[in-house]
């Protein structure tokens, strides 16, 4: 289910992960663009396994801007697996320095997790 949304020149598109195979490649095209001085992280290189892994969750919710029929920027995220953690570093970095990663209470995760959702 395609919806559209005119912003100025650009028209913004929602996706779904049933449309993964239309998809993929632009996501790709607009990442290595934008990271065009910086691909030579391998980081920035794995984003196409990035792509695969996110866009098979059903649950994947993704929108691409067009200037005319070219994609120039995205937005896509779906939902995580229960108490998955791996944002907890990133999130809190000052305890990566004193405390291992299993310090954290899950009501305190639950409630960090409210946050972003």
């Amino acid at each position: 289910m395609e919806q559209s949304l005119i912003a100025a020149d650009l028209v913004v598109r929602r996706f779904s992960n049933k449309d993964l195979a239309q998809i993929r490649q632009p996501l790709i095209d607009v990442h290595a663009d934008a990271y065009a001085d910086a691909m030579d992280d391998e980081f920035n290189q794995r984003f196409p396994w990035f792509v695969d892994h996110w866009g098979g969750n059903p649950d994947l919710d993704c929108v691409i801007a067009f200037d005319s029929e070219e994609a120039v920027a995205f937005a896509y995220g779906a939902p995580s697996t229960a108490y998955r953690e791996g944002w907890r570093e990133q999130a809190l970095p000052h305890r990566a320095e004193t405390a291992s990663s299993g310090s954290i209470s899950r009501a305190r995760a639950t409630r960090f997790r409210s946050w972003i959702t």
